[in-house]
């Protein structure tokens, strides 16, 4: 029972599947294709863990890699199986650093550092096919780890903060290009790329798919327009060429009637920082 919000398979043993809840971070694996699941628990969280993620990678099948979100949100801890999934160990945890706030550096949620973040929305995990240690994980921003979860370095952040790439925010989606080490990234602003994990290359630009809530146009001067996007700020057309006037969630927006130089947008936060 329950709400499963992922499953994957194992390359090289494709009748081994593991499905991963989004409440109660509870994970299963079947070995017969689907037919029979049972649950996986040794060595994982037995409280406090909420929804997660799991990766498995062509360059070892017994290498199983878990992304838990804990309960206000913020990362609780990345997990690893050396041995098919049957027993796990907790690589790094949320306590020292939560690599799901949306911060350039946060801190520890212990040392008062920086808590909480968007876990039950972005949460992404994926490990190399030809190097079961290089694991990339996915909040806000996009952490990468070298050695197998155990230590992680920013690897591009929402607005390219601290010496970061950009790469759009509110991270769903990581996969790689089989047989290389180039990771396709799913987010709110659409599809980015990296082979090195330091150049990002966002392979959507100029696609026409932008999602509106709430559009306006006033009397006084025809060529203005404004907009609100889902995820991707508010834009204000002047006849000729968009731009960007706010960042965040765009939602409802207006311009008087009587001044087309007064224009109000309306940003809400609740899915996108």
């Amino acid at each position: 029972g329950g709400s499963w919000q992922m499953m994957t398979f194992v390359p090289g043993a494709t009748d081994t599947l593991f499905a991963g809840s989004n409440a109660g971070g509870n994970i299963v694996r079947s070995t017969d294709a689907g037919a029979t699941w049972s649950s996986v628990s040794n060595g994982l969280p037995t409280s406090g863990a909420t929804r997660v993620e799991i990766a498995t990678t062509a360059d070892d099948p017994n290498y199983v890699y878990a992304l838990f979100s804990a309960s206000n949100n913020g990362l609780y801890g990345v997990y690893r199986s050396t041995d098919g999934g049957v027993t796990w160990s907790q690589r790094y945890s949320g306590a020292s650093r939560n690599l799901l706030h949306w911060d350039v550096n946060p801190g520890g949620n212990t040392a008062g550092g920086s808590t909480g973040g968007q876990g039950w929305y972005d949460l992404a995990i994926a490990v190399s096919p030809l190097n079961r240690d290089l694991v990339y994980v996915g909040g806000v921003n996009i952490w990468r780890s070298l050695n197998g979860g155990a230590g992680w370095s920013l690897s591009a952040h929402w607005y390219g903060g601290g010496g970061a790439a950009f790469a759009h925010a509110d991270q769903h989606w990581f996969t790689f290009e089989p047989g290389t080490n180039t990771l396709f990234v799913g987010n709110d602003g659409g599809v980015y790329s990296t082979s090195n994990g330091t150049n990002y290359t966002e392979l959507s630009n100029g696609l026409h798919i932008t999602q509106y809530y709430k559009i306006d146009v006033t009397e006084a001067d025809e060529d203005l327009t404004t907009a609100g996007a889902q995820d991707n700020g508010s834009h204000l057309m002047d006849g000729t060429n968009w731009s960007r006037v706010r960042g965040g969630d765009g939602m409802d927006n207006a311009i008087a009637e009587n001044n087309p130089n007064m224009a109000k947008p309306e940003i809400s936060n609740s899915s996108c920082q």
